[in-house]
């Protein structure tokens, strides 16, 4: 698994995400199953010379082929041109699309049990526009990119491992909503909660270099429970973590094969 995180403010996004990654395969009897954990996954990048970013979560692996590797065959088949305008949306549907292909001819055959997810949050700025966006979607869940938020609204979003931030920002644990529903409390009561005990950040102010360290914050508070939890640890440094504003994408915390 993995934690990755995106911070979007006035002047750009901030997007990082943990190295950890799954190594997944089938056993004898054809199920899926954690065959290995590595700590030097990349699954933050840049989309061509676009001012895109890429975010993956989830499975690290298509079949034999590392996400990173289907990633670059599908650069390989867009039109880079600098006259070629282009939407976000529609990088993100075309990404889809590639993977969703890529996911069946490995996992179609497989009961819907055994079949593993593969998210993608898409963040950048589409031809000329001075205000990004976010997408996402996860397979085999889904079959339509979902917006993450109105272009005109800033925020941050985090996904994988999410619960123990989610836990920190929003004052209390989500999977305990399930049982406060069967216990007759209503969704009006809990979106109260929320908004009641959750952080109150000013996102639409905030300085690019605080959603950096923002974005940071998040990373680390997951990586250090993941650490101490019981069981192997599901997300790792080194953290990954770029911006993107309308002039290009920067990476700030790049991943390197020398550490």
């Amino acid at each position: 698994m993995t934690i990755i995180a995106s911070v979007k403010v006035q002047d750009g996004i901030a997007l990082g995400c943990d190295s950890a990654t799954q190594v997944s395969g089938r056993d004898p009897e054809g199920k899926i199953g954690v065959f290995k954990v590595y700590q030097n996954a990349k699954k933050l990048f840049q989309f061509g010379n676009l001012p895109l970013g890429l975010l993956t979560y989830g499975i690290g692996n298509i079949g034999k082929k590392s996400i990173r590797t289907v990633i670059r065959e599908f650069e390989k088949g867009y039109d880079f041109s600098s006259n070629k305008a282009y939407q976000v949306k529609d990088v993100a549907e075309e990404l889809l699309g590639f993977m969703q292909n890529a996911y069946d001819k490995e996992y179609l055959q497989l009961d819907k049990e055994n079949q593993p997810a593969l998210g993608f949050f898409i963040s950048g700025y589409s031809s000329n526009s001075s205000l990004g966006e976010e997408w996402e979607f996860v397979i085999p869940a889904q079959k339509e990119v979902k917006l993450v938020r109105p272009k005109e609204q800033f925020g941050s979003s985090w996904r994988g491992i999410a619960v123990p931030f989610t836990r920190l920002y929003h004052g209390f644990d989500p999977r305990a909503i399930n049982e406060l529903q069967e216990s007759g409390v209503s969704a009006d009561i809990i979106k109260r909660l929320k908004e009641n005990y959750g952080a109150k950040i000013i996102y639409d102010r905030m300085p690019i270099k605080d959603a950096l360290n923002f974005v940071e914050f998040i990373l680390k508070t997951t990586i250090g429970l993941s650490s101490f939890e019981i069981g192997a640890p599901v997300c790792s440094e080194p953290v990954q973590i770029a911006v993107i504003d309308e002039d290009g994408f920067e990476w700030i915390k790049k991943p390197t094969l020398g550490g």
